[in-house]
């Protein structure tokens, strides 16, 4: 329930604190069974499900970045683009680019 919970993505207000409440557990609780059953921090594991999302639909769509961040379940545009900086290397804009660059680059042979 949890997993799926975060790939709903719909929900920016997901949190440990919620989830835990829906299921009448104590929040360290859920999150420390969370990082026993995945290996990761529940937090650290939202939001990188939440950046490859978004990846995606940099990748394969014209949406605005604003619009992504919101689907993507973001609340703040700055926080967004700091985390995807760090995870993939580039700014949101320029990682677009040059995915754009890249495809335009093999098509041309």
């Amino acid at each position: 329930m949890v997993i799926n919970a975060v790939h709903e993505f719909s929900d920016k207000d997901i949190s440990l604190k919620t989830l835990a409440a829906k299921l009448n557990m104590h929040p360290s609780y859920l999150g420390n069974i969370f990082h026993q059953q995945t290996g990761f921090y529940f937090n650290d594991y939202l939001n990188d499900e939440r950046l490859k999302y978004a990846a995606g639909l940099l990748e394969n769509t014209d949406m605005k970045l604003k619009d992504i961040v919101d689907q993507a379940g973001f609340s703040s545009q700055t926080y967004f683009n700091r985390l995807f900086k760090r995870r993939y290397g580039a700014p949101p804009n320029a990682y677009r680019r040059e995915l754009r660059a890249r495809a335009c680059f093999k098509t041309d042979f």
